[in-house]
Parts: C-alpha cells; structure tokens; sequence
C-alpha cells in the first residue's frame, strides 16, 4: 500500500506543477516614430464629423497639426511639437480651439470679410477658400479680415449666456453667429414673415441662431 500511494502522490505534484500559468506576457512598448518631414496641410474647410470629443484626435502624435477623426494613441518620438490648441468635437465638428490668437492668420492680401475662410481642423484662416462651412450655433470659430494688416485672422465664439431672446442678435457674416445686440430689441424675429435668420435664447440659457427653411 505505501509505494502505490507515495507514486500517486508524485504524479499528483506534478500535475499540479505543470498546471502553473505563465507570466503575463509584457505591455506592448509605444510605437516609435521617427522624425518626419515638414508636411503641407492642406485644408479640408469643414471638420470631420463627430458626435463627442472622444471622436477627434490629432492627426500625429509627435507633430500635432490637424484635429480630425481618430483615437489617440501613445508614440515614443524622434522630434515632437506641442499641440497648437484643444482637439474636441465643437458643434458635431472635430475642431481645432487654438491656444494662440495672433497665430493661424493668412498671408497678407484680403479687403473684406468675405475673402477669409475658415479650416477648422487646423484652426488656421485662409484667403479666398470655402466660406460655406455651416453656421455657428452657439459656439465656434470663423475669420476676418483685418484691414490694417490685410491679413484674416481668427476669432473664437464664445457661449452668450442670456434669459430671453433680448440678450442675443446674430451677425451673418463672415460666418451666421450669435452675438450680443448692439440695439434694444422688442420682439424676436417673425420667422418667414420678417426674415428666416434670427438669435434665441435656448432652454440652456445660451444665444443660439436658428435658420428657417423659407
């Protein structure tokens, strides 16, 4: 009876000795990326569609220069730049909201508003590029024409906070925005009757513009 059971229970520790899982294998080390040539970007005007800032990354992780669709992801690099603004989803576009207000302008060259475009992925103006982007509701970026310098440069719309709709008006150029009325007004606009543009005061307490289909 001892040699049957002192051979069990050598298969038995052996089993239990086979039966170890390995270690974890190691986390995946940060893609390596080496340094790239200066890169032209070429405007795209509108922002690539996103519903929250998740949705929007920049385009490199090294050398930061357009926000768009995509999933960040960690880089180990040869030569880096810091981001030239905050990558989020502004008004279901992926939008560049610049850190620098003096950077991003166009070469010199525009006589009006309307010769200033906006690229919103990069945050950065242009002469005489696509001007129909959408209007900004509440919230975004547009150009305009500095006739000092005849450079476009940029302007961030903030959130107008409001309580009714005698705290907002809109300006339709260069870009349709809300902004705060320069005149008392009495009413809000008579959709199709008086125009089809008009700045309400929305349940959220901010000025948004609204467009009618007239």
């Amino acid at each position: 009876m001892f040699r049957p059971t002192l051979l069990a229970s050598i298969v038995l520790l052996c089993a239990c000795a086979g039966a170890v899982e390995p270690p974890p294998a190691p986390a995946a080390p940060p893609v390596q990326v080496a340094a790239a040539s200066p890169k032209s970007i070429e405007p795209t005007w509108r922002g690539d569609r996103c519903t929250t800032d998740a949705d929007c990354a920049w385009d490199d992780p090294c050398m930061p220069a357009r926000c768009g669709k995509g999933t960040p992801i960690a880089a180990t690099c040869d030569e880096s730049a810091p981001a030239p603004g905050v990558c989020s989803c502004v008004e279901r576009m992926c939008t560049n909201h610049w850190k620098d207000d003096a950077a991003g302008a166009s070469p010199a060259g525009c006589v009006a508003d309307a010769d200033c475009a906006i690229d919103l992925g990069t945050g950065t103006c242009h002469l005489h590029g696509q001007t129909m982007v959408g209007p900004i509701t509440s919230e975004g970026a547009f150009c305009r024409c500095d006739t000092a310098t005849t450079k476009c440069v940029r302007q961030w719309v903030e959130p107008i906070p409001c309580t009714s709709f005698k705290d907002c008006d809109f300006e339709r150029a260069p870009r349709l925005h809300p902004i705060k009325p320069t005149t008392p007004r009495d009413h809000p606009v008579k959709m199709c009757d008086e125009g089809s543009v008009d700045a309400v005061c929305s349940d959220a307490g901010v000025c948004t513009t609204v467009v009618a289909g007239c």
